[in-house]
């Protein structure tokens, strides 16, 4: 729900994949209009009306009834309940259409689970789409998504679930490259909030207990940033599995399918997000675990012939509820963290080519039992490496930076990982003073004291610690070798 787009009202626009039919808007329109739709959605769709194409005045009204697709597959009124939605699409000139909303129906459901049934209500208020959509690269060159305020409420058995999103927004624009299109989405919510109440058995005859846990969630902004997006080629696709609906059909055109997956390859040339929450608050019966702001990044490479992919995680003013620690305990909790990794050095082209050459949908497996060794071949031959870019850890007693490389090798992973710490004496001397009377700490101490004992100076006064493994396994800390090799 928290990524609640107008992903309905945006695939239906995606079927334009003419150029603009005509300029005037009239019943011949409408018809050639639901012809093309029905090329990505389904000659029954439009037949049994659960799509519909209206000329109105100055556009053309498109109606999608999912209590009707429902219907279709055996789901009764009383198991989904949602009003039909619509919008209105009219050809410019330059051969784009816009299309423009401005209703998302309530939706109601009933679905099993291991449980027993689920019920999940859903409503929105002042929704708005208002975008552009190019048939020549066959997407979006740009729209606006919004939500005033959005709600979602799920009963079951053993849990209730609301959630509420307050002030959404979602911007795109897009435009063609070379080999596809790119594309820039930002997202902006103002608040979130959740309430959780599961129901707990009881243990040893002892009655059942309700556990409440509530998420207060401030400010979210994202961004997402696409190169050479191959949406042509998508659209391609998924007309194909129109088509060719079920497992029959798909293996007799299985060589079509195949040289459809290929076209499609390297899906994208890069891809690359972030998401940052402010004042995230997640109140559990023991108290409340806090954040100022927690941000994740996301950056990964197509199937191409030198993949990488690259994830971060940050936070700041980690605060945690005195009942799950400690009180000594306080000033070990990181209150910032700021983690990175990266990965390169497979050919994911030449993966994902094999993985469609050596498909043979008509087997159960798909895959004979060699390919999946060959694929794994085909990742070691890139010398793979995963790599900690700088990352930081800090508290109130601490202060620790990391940076490393290993090197994804056979039989054993090969590296070198640096940590520094700033101030040790500091952490030792803090750590010292609690094992007087905490047996805990008194625990934890000998094993900063031969950590001290290991460590070299740095810079700034930093210790340092150079943690290297070779094909043995066996760690070398500062050229001190720990242990024997591994059997």
């Amino acid at each position: 729900m928290y990524r609640l787009s107008g992903t309905a009202l945006a695939v239906a626009a995606t079927v334009f994949v003419q150029p603009a039919l005509a300029q005037a808007i009239n019943d011949d329109g409408a018809k050639a209009l639901s012809q093309a739709l029905s090329t990505y959605i389904g000659k029954a769709a439009i037949d049994q009306k659960v799509v519909t194409v209206a000329p109105q005045s100055d556009a053309y009204r498109l109606t999608f009834d999912a209590g009707k697709l429902a219907a279709l597959y055996g789901v009764s009124p009383e198991r989904f309940q949602m009003a039909p939605m619509s919008l209105l699409t009219a050809p410019k000139s330059d051969g784009t259409w816009s299309v423009k909303g401005d209703n998302f129906p309530p939706v109601s459901f009933t679905m099993p689970t291991p449980d027993g049934d689920q019920h999940q209500e859903m409503r929105f208020s002042g929704y708005k789409f208002d975008g552009i959509y190019d048939p020549k690269i066959q997407y979006f060159t740009s729209f606006t998504n919004s939500v005033d305020f959005a709600e979602s409420k799920a009963k079951s058995e053993k849990a209730d679930v609301s959630a509420q999103i307050h002030g959404l927004s979602i911007d795109l624009k897009g435009s063609a490259v070379a080999g596809g299109v790119d594309a820039k989405v930002t997202e902006t919510i103002k608040s979130v909030t959740e309430s959780v109440t599961t129901t707990v058995p009881g243990v040893k005859g002892a009655p059942p207990t309700t556990m409440a846990i509530n998420i207060d969630i401030g400010a979210i902004n994202a961004d997402v940033n696409a190169e050479a997006m191959r949406s042509r080629e998508v659209m391609d696709l998924w007309a194909f599995f129109v088509a060719n609906a079920g497992k029959d059909q798909i293996v007799a055109h299985q060589d079509d399918l195949k040289a459809k997956l290929k076209a499609l390859l390297p899906l994208w040339n890069l891809m690359a997000g972030n998401v940052t929450a402010q004042n995230v608050a997640f109140r559990i019966p023991q108290g409340t675990v806090g954040f100022k702001s927690f941000t994740e990044n996301l950056r990964f490479s197509g199937a191409t012939k030198d993949g990488s992919a690259a994830i971060g995680f940050k936070f700041d003013g980690l605060t945690l509820p005195g009942a799950i620690l400690p009180p000594w305990a306080g000033s070990l909790v990181p209150t910032t963290m700021d983690l990175n990794f990266a990965f390169n050095g497979a050919d994911f082209d030449k993966v994902a080519r094999l993985a469609i050459d050596q498909a043979d949908f008509k087997a159960n497996p798909p895959w004979p039992p060699t390919t999946k060794d060959q694929l794994a071949g085909i990742i070691m031959q890139g010398k793979p490496t995963v790599t900690l870019t700088k990352s930081r850890l800090t508290a109130a007693d601490y202060d620790l930076s990391f940076e490393g490389e290993m090197q994804v090798t056979m039989p054993m992973p090969t590296g070198k990982l640096t940590i520094m710490a700033r101030d040790f004496d500091k952490t030792v001397a803090a750590l010292q003073q609690v094992a007087t009377h905490e047996r805990q700490a008194q625990q934890m101490f000998p094993v900063l004291i031969f950590a001290k004992g290991l460590a070299k100076p740095g810079p700034d006064g930093q210790s340092v610690w150079v943690v290297e493994y070779g094909a043995d396994g066996v760690p070398v800390v500062n050229g001190q070798r720990l242990g024997g090799p591994k059997k």
